[in-house]
């Protein structure tokens, strides 16, 4: 991710500021391993063995731009207004052919999104209910826009597997399978133990029964989804009348990331289909054949191509293909875009130009933000990092717009019906264009897809909230405003609970910036000069003027961020230890921390370190002793102390096994209390004051709750079907808190 010139850790990407947006320095390993925990609590979702009660859960937000103007106190300087706010992120738009007001967003990790009155209301689109609510790509019946198909995961970035494609006639309120179950003809990825991704989804203009499917296991098709039983005969009809069965066919194993329909070209039939091949089909998707490649010669180093096809009816016969290409699908270094126009009728390619100069590059993972005009093919845009780059001759040359009007991340390009309004979606939500591309407005009103790491709540009656989002920073909501605090990827955040004007939130790499007035985001702080991607920060709970930090030496300051000490140096405590990665506290034992280190070489193998004289002045004589062993290796997500016992813990680990997720250490040996949370992917704990010790645990299946004394777990229903990576209480409203990664922050009564 490219914010001004600061270089930021993108935890997929890891995009810098270079010509091409190339990998130009090693992902830290907390940014390795975020992609595969992700994949982990998204690929296979569990289904609970205890009890599970219908919860009541009520929404926070953020479900519209944050406000970043200087009266709401931000801390975002402004130079980088406006590029790294919003409230999601949204890979994906399908406009309406014929009506400009309807239009759809698809969010990766957040779901489904439309609006009928172009974009100044969204709805959420019903795949909260969904087991993989994060959508990539949709179809929608033109000629009846309540009906659509929706591919579910991240087609781009690959943060979410699919679990195939979902059907629905009513605009969302009910949803239903149409993969199929028999293995030799369903569309198998959800029968797959393999991450599979879906990267568009997309239906014949007439024939809505037929449906085309792009993905990273091919490009299938079905003839009819609405296929039934009795379709098949008498036996079909006798049991199982009424059942879909529609069958799939993989018709290329190619990797296929676009389809492009070719309006208004021959009998209407022909459509075409881009990825690391370019596909043509000229009887409406039944047969494919594979295109010539064209000349890529310079870009050996980059072996994963993508194509994007676009295609303008004013120009009948011919596609414009914007080919991005990198080492590897993600994670890897990206090389130049090139720019051809391909002859449908001769099969014959004509280089346009390289994606270099004066352009801003397309990569693979945004590589729908390429569009051309239908009405004047001369006409085109394209983007990655913002601004948006114009073009009036057909690609030969391009101008960039000003900057600061959207995220800086843009993802899709696309026209509204007749061309009213240019659309772009990007990591902060969604944006419009009525200029052709020259002035742009948020338009995200109602869009809650917030990616939230770390959350924290005031201990007040009227609610003060602070969370850090991937994408879009730190934001701050007091007095009914969501507030954007602080800019470029948000983690852990602090409200102070003697003070609820006094807040910090954290960016990548150990940024801080903090207020003491609950308004003027105006200290910047950097405490550590070697933190992970992922800064974890607290507020001691009862020395409130005293704030740690992690990294590779854990920092604390007794005044606010003024002054900083070492408590904690790896190189010191421990050769073997190379980041003190995260640090947990309790108030009923304030002399006490342990701290889970990362290990030199294998972080999966994590070490507990505990201290009982944490209050001590002169921090070298912080003593620090290492709990004999852990239970097993793996990422270690949370830890709580005993309220009556400080050398007894629970232990959350983040990891997909049906055992040894949650352990519980009386001070000698663990005990295995994973019991009911199953195969739930957990990433978040919180402890409830008193000696009943009530954990809640977050889920890629929702929020889990057991006492002390309780013999199984609880899972609280009612949450979308997105991770909970955050916890926090309220002990003034009595509820707890959750933010997830996808749906924002909600809140419900603490259990009882």
């Amino acid at each position: 991710m490219m914010k001004g010139f600061l270089m930021i850790w993108m935890l997929w990407l890891c995009v810098v500021s270079t010509p091409y947006g190339q990998l130009q320095e090693p992902m830290h390993e907390e940014a390795k391993l975020f992609f595969k925990q992700q994949l982990l609590a998204t690929h296979a979702h569990s289904t609970p063995t205890g009890t599970a009660i219908d919860y009541s859960w009520e929404f926070l937000g953020p479900a519209a731009q944050p406000r970043e103007d200087d009266a709401s106190g931000t801390g975002v300087p402004a130079y980088a207004r406006r590029r790294g706010n919003g409230t999601g992120r949204i890979n994906y738009l399908y406009a309406h052919r014929t009506m400009p007001s309807l239009l759809w967003a698809c969010s990766p990790t957040g779901g489904l999104w439309y609006t009928a009155d172009e974009g100044a209301h969204w709805k959420e689109g019903g795949t909260d209910r969904l087991p993989v609510s994060g959508v990539s790509s949709i179809a929608v019946n033109d000629a009846n826009p309540r009906e659509w198909v929706i591919a579910t995961g991240d087609g781009d970035d690959q943060f979410t597997a699919t679990n195939g494609l979902w059907y629905t006639r009513n605009a969302g309120k009910s949803y239903r399978s149409i993969n199929g179950d028999d293995p030799s003809s369903a569309l198998p990825f959800h029968l797959l133990e393999s991450a599979t991704f879906i990267s568009e989804v997309m239906a014949h203009p007439d024939k809505f029964n037929r449906i085309i499917v792009a993905s990273t296991k091919g490009l299938w098709m079905s003839e009819d989804i609405f296929k039934r039983a009795s379709d098949y005969g008498p036996l079909g009809w006798l049991f199982g009348r009424t059942k879909c069965v529609p069958q799939w066919k993989r018709v290329s194993q190619a990797r296929i990331y676009d389809v492009e329909w070719l309006h208004g070209f021959r009998d209407g039939e022909v459509v075409a289909a881009g990825g690391e091949a370019l596909l043509l089909s000229f009887d409406g998707g039944l047969n494919w054949e594979e295109q010539p490649q064209p000349n890529l010669a310079g870009l050996d180093g980059f072996p994963f191509h993508r194509m994007t096809l676009q295609y303008a009816e004013s120009m009948p016969g011919f596609i414009y293909v914007m080919i991005t290409c990198s080492e590897a699908a993600t994670a890897s270094k990206i090389g130049p875009a090139r720019l051809f126009l391909f002859d449908v009728v001769a099969k014959t390619w004509q280089r346009v130009r390289d994606m270099d100069g004066a352009v801003t590059n397309v990569i693979p993972t945004r590589g729908r933000a390429f569009t051309v005009s239908d009405k004047n093919p001369q006409w085109m845009a394209c983007a990655n990092v913002q601004p948006v780059n114009i073009s009036t001759d057909g690609g030969n040359t391009f101008e960039k717009i000003a900057k600061n009007q959207m995220h800086d991340d843009v993802h899709h390009i696309l026209w509204s019906a007749g061309e009213r309004a240019l659309w772009a979606s990007h990591d902060g939500g969604v944006s419009v264009s009525f200029d052709k591309g020259v002035s742009w407005e948020p338009r995200d009103n109602g869009i809650g897809a917030a990616n939230v790491f770390g959350v924290s709540v005031s201990q007040s009656k009227d609610v003060r909230i602070a969370y850090g989002g991937y994408d879009v920073g730190g934001n701050y909501y007091r007095d009914g405003t969501w507030r954007h605090a602080s800019w470029g990827d948000g983690f852990e955040t602090i409200i102070s609970h003697a003070d609820r004007d006094v807040v910090f939130t954290t960016s990548q790499n150990g940024g801080m910036q903090a207020t003491f007035d609950g308004h003027s985001f105006d200290e910047s702080l950097r405490p550590n000069s070697k933190s992970e991607w992922h800064t974890w920060i607290r507020m001691h709970p009862t020395e409130h003027n005293t704030i740690d930090c992690s990294g590779e030496r854990l920092m604390r300051s007794a005044h606010l961020g003024e002054t900083w000490q070492a408590i904690f140096e790896c190189k010191k405590v421990d050769t073997t230890a190379v980041n003190a990665y995260r640090f947990f506290l309790s108030s009923d034992h304030p002399q006490t921390m342990y701290v889970y280190a990362l290990t030199k070489g294998n972080a999966a193998a994590p070490q507990l370190w505990v201290t009982h004289n944490l209050l001590e002045q002169d921090p070298t004589l912080v003593k620090w002793e290492r709990v004999p062993y852990v239970p097993v290796e793996g990422w270690i997500a949370s830890v709580c102390i005993d309220p009556l016992d400080a050398r007894k813990f629970w232990v959350l680990y983040t990891r997909r096994e049906r055992d040894g997720k949650l352990w519980y250490f009386d001070g000698r040996t663990y005990t295995d209390e994973t019991r009911s949370l199953a195969d739930a992917y957990c990433e978040a704990m919180a402890l409830e004051f008193g000696p009943d010790a009530r954990l809640y645990v977050g889920s890629a299946s929702g929020v889990y709750t057991k006492s002390r004394t309780e013999p199984d777990w609880k899972l609280l229903k009612g949450l979308p079907g997105v991770p909970v990576k955050s916890l926090a209480i309220n002990y003034a409203t009595k509820k707890i808190v959750a933010g997830t990664f996808g749906r924002g922050i909600w809140q419900a009564e603490l259990y009882r």
